[in-house]
């Protein structure tokens, strides 16, 4: 079992963190601050090793703070009334769509993530960026 994330996981996951610290700064709520902190601290470290490659599983220890971070936003998006409301439905659609795309996003890159078998045409459209080789 290995907790790697997709890229809208990832990139969804960093602006939830720009929003967590400003929340934390902000509006003084420390459960932002756990998110900030706990990415910082198991970010920073690797940064004075800037020299050399870094492996994609050593950044798998960030993940779960940007997670936390992802569902603050989404819970602060939809809002703490159960009253039915506008703004209500538009984060609840909002933060559903992003689910449903972190799922598709996943789905698409299953054969990477198992070793599938998938042609070298296939392969190619999953690499999004060519640093990712």
């Amino acid at each position: 079992m290995l907790l790697i994330g997709t890229p809208v996981l990832w990139w969804g996951g960093c602006i939830a963190l720009l929003f967590a610290a400003a929340m934390w700064i902000g509006a003084r709520d420390w459960r932002y601050g756990v998110a900030v902190v706990g990415t910082l601290s198991t970010w920073l470290p690797w940064m004075q090793y800037d020299d050399r490659p870094i492996f994609f599983f050593y950044a798998i220890a960030i993940l779960p703070f940007l997670v936390m971070a992802l569902t603050l936003a989404i819970g602060t998006l939809i809002g703490p009334s159960r009253r039915p409301s506008n703004r209500r439905t538009v984060g609840v659609v909002v933060g559903g769509a992003f689910v449903v795309l972190v799922l598709v996003n996943f789905a698409w890159f299953w054969p990477i993530f198992t070793n599938g078998l998938i042609t070298h045409q296939e392969w190619l459209d999953r690499i999004w960026f060519s640093r990712w080789i």
